[in-house]
């Protein structure tokens, strides 16, 4: 298995190798047609991204990059308010993604089971759900803290 570090230059130093292709069949007067398709090949692969170019070298190490990202995203939701996580909420350009994220690292819901929720509607609701049941744990410990006192 290549090295994750090592997957993009290697990419880079690939597509290096067809352009020189490409230039050699240019001065050979190859047919026109087969370089302006090398050549389109070759601006398709160098704008792709990271991600994509590693779907294209290798499809375990792209699932293990995303994993790692997914893992990321949600840790980095660990400490969010919940103030913070209805404002997401209501923003209707949050992806599926970040809700996912704020779900298992902030919510500790197992990833597995938001496959069950069928659209990003029903995930926005689970996770309101989770909010508000949180907020209301938090209202009853304040109560409880207060009648001790």
């Amino acid at each position: 298995m290549t090295d994750d570090k090592n997957i993009l230059p290697g990419f880079r130093a690939a597509l290096k190798v067809l352009e020189i292709q490409r230039q050699l069949l240019s001065e050979a007067n190859a047919e026109p047609g087969t370089l302006h398709a090398l050549g389109a090949i070759i601006k398709h692969l160098n704008g792709l991204s990271e991600i994509n170019v590693m779907k294209i070298v290798s499809g375990r190490q792209r699932r293990e990059i995303l994993r790692k990202r997914k893992d990321h995203e949600a840790a980095s939701t660990i400490d969010m308010t919940l103030d913070v996580v209805e404002q997401i909420l209501a923003d209707q350009t949050t992806t599926r993604s970040q809700l996912e994220a704020i779900a298992v690292g902030r919510f500790q819901v197992p990833r597995g089971s938001l496959r069950s929720l069928g659209n990003i509607d029903q995930l926005r609701d689970k996770i309101a759900t989770l909010a508000q049941n949180e907020r209301a744990h938090e209202t009853i410990s304040s109560v409880a803290k207060d009648t001790r006192a």
